[in-house]
């Protein structure tokens, strides 16, 4: 059946004001209001005001881009909302297929859709056969965008509304073929080894097949990035993996930070003013480091060349660009009128030395900056200072910066020899990797997702935490709270 994608049938539903505007919609999306929306005589490098991995100046682009597609032909749209060609809709169209591929999953549509299904009792095997999969458009659209998705106070569906219901149960159809068609070739290998022993073939045929595939997805072989026969976050995860060459020259890097910092002046304190009077309003638990300069922040820190460790030295400020991949390098090196200079600021660095200090002292810490601060970067920074750390504890038996006299309450009195580990929600964990790629460098460290159901995750171990070759301390393990 043929199908319209999910990213041209919301772009073409937003020609009507639809469905941005509708409360049903803002509460499932947590979008209020339209996602190209800027806000009046806005500073290009600005925040969008609804999508906050886009800039106004992006936000604009994928505005022209749809403003573009709504005057076209209806039998030209589609093809003009996949071209992959560049033209002057590129940086619009690329931004709105990926804030529709990101967020979707997140909206979690294809599951108010099944569920509608099993309500009206229709399965996956009835739908196919007896084409009735858009009989219930009417409660998909009304628990989509409830009463909005009706004309005045009747029941008759709005025309746009009708047509995105009939895109997404098309596109609903073609995931439930798909799912029988595998069940049909599970029931031919069931035959193809009936008089064998069936489980203990299947086991190894499978295992091979798995091993296969994982291995040219770690030597990054032409298409292996777009195999279906590894689950996606694993494919990608390994995709990821560092190489020995990666980490050879992270350590190399290590190796030349070291040596400037034995050329810095390791005695030299900062005087600071104990006596000076603080706000009584500032209870952020940093008012002793409050008068400090960034200078003295990095020599706190021991980073003489005044970056933080394994992280990139630009960034992409539309966040259009893979920063791991090789094409995502070259622009990062390359576009030199575009790209920006990765900086911590001032309240950066004193989150990380404070979290440092409390590492250090065997304490908690509650990082607590507001929305926009740059928490991520934070929590990102000390977790490479730390791998930093230990790595410079390991070959001269001192720490950097204000840590030099210090010793954690280990064996050795160095930093554990143990992975990180990042939990947050569901709906969090492809920021966090898109972040992750955003400050920390391509080899430095790996990414390893821990998620879904224990019974998904029999061999995670094997086929994924010990094939990294990254030490322990430069592997960060992804899990999402509702992990079981």
């Amino acid at each position: 059946m043929p199908s319209q994608s999910l990213t041209a049938a919301l772009l073409l539903l937003g020609k009507d004001g639809l469905p941005w505007g509708t409360p049903t919609w803002q509460s499932l999306t947590r979008i209020h209001g339209e996602p190209w929306a800027t806000a009046e005589n806005a500073p290009d490098d600005s925040l969008a005001l609804h999508v906050p991995e886009w800039t106004t100046r992006v936000a604009k682009h994928v505005k022209a881009f749809a403003t573009k597609v709504w005057g076209m032909a209806p039998s030209k749209q589609d093809a003009y909302v996949a071209k992959r060609a560049k033209d002057n809709d590129s940086v619009g169209r690329t931004a709105w297929a990926t804030f529709v591929s990101k967020r979707s999953g997140q909206w979690g549509i294809n599951k108010i859709v099944d569920d509608v299904l099993v309500g009206a009792g229709r399965s996956p095997a009835q739908v196919l056969q007896a084409a009735q999969i858009y009989e219930v458009q009417g409660d998909v659209a009304q628990k989509l965008f409830g009463d909005d998705a009706y004309v005045g106070a009747g029941s008759l569906l709005k025309p746009a509304i009708s047509k995105f219901c009939r895109a997404i149960l098309t596109l609903t159809w073609n995931r439930y073929r798909k799912g029988v068609t595998r069940d049909d070739l599970r029931k031919l290998l069931n035959l193809y080894v009936r008089y064998d022993d069936a489980e203990r073939r299947a086991r190894v045929e499978q295992y091979m097949t798995d091993m296969v595939e994982m291995l040219k997805v770690i030597r990054k072989e032409p298409g292996s990035e777009n195999t279906d026969k590894l689950p996606k976050n694993l494919r990608e995860a390994l995709r990821n993996l560092a190489s020995e060459d990666d980490i050879t020259a992270v350590t190399q890097y290590l190796l030349a930070t070291m040596e400037e910092m034995d050329g810095a002046d390791a005695d030299e304190r900062v005087d600071l003013d104990l006596d000076a009077p603080l706000d009584p309003d500032w209870t952020e638990g940093v008012e002793n480091l409050s008068k400090l300069t960034d200078d003295s922040l990095w020599q706190k820190l021991g980073l003489a060349d005044k970056r933080i460790p394994f992280f990139q030295r630009w960034t992409d400020p539309d966040g259009l660009i893979d920063p791991w991949s090789p094409e995502g390098q070259a622009w990062l090196n390359t576009s030199t009128s575009k790209r920006h200079e990765l900086e911590p600021r001032w309240h950066q660095l004193v989150g990380i030395y404070r979290m440092l200090e409390r590492t250090f002292e065997g304490k908690p810490v509650l990082l607590m900056d507001g929305v926009g601060l740059g928490k991520t970067l934070q929590v990102l920074g000390t977790i490479a200072c730390l791998a930093y750390y230990r790595h410079v504890y390991k070959e001269k038996g001192v720490f950097p910066g204000d840590f030099a006299e210090r010793k954690l309450n280990t064996p050795d009195g160095n930093i554990p020899d143990l992975p990180h580990i990042i939990v947050c929600p569901v709906n969090l964990r492809q920021q966090w990797e898109s972040e992750i790629k955003r400050f920390l460098s391509p080899g430095s460290f790996d990414v390893l997702p821990y998620i879904n159901r224990l019974d998904s995750r029999g061999s995670w171990w094997s086929d994924l935490f010990h094939i990294s070759k990254q030490p322990l301390p430069r592997r960060i393990i992804l899990a999402t709270q509702t992990v079981s």
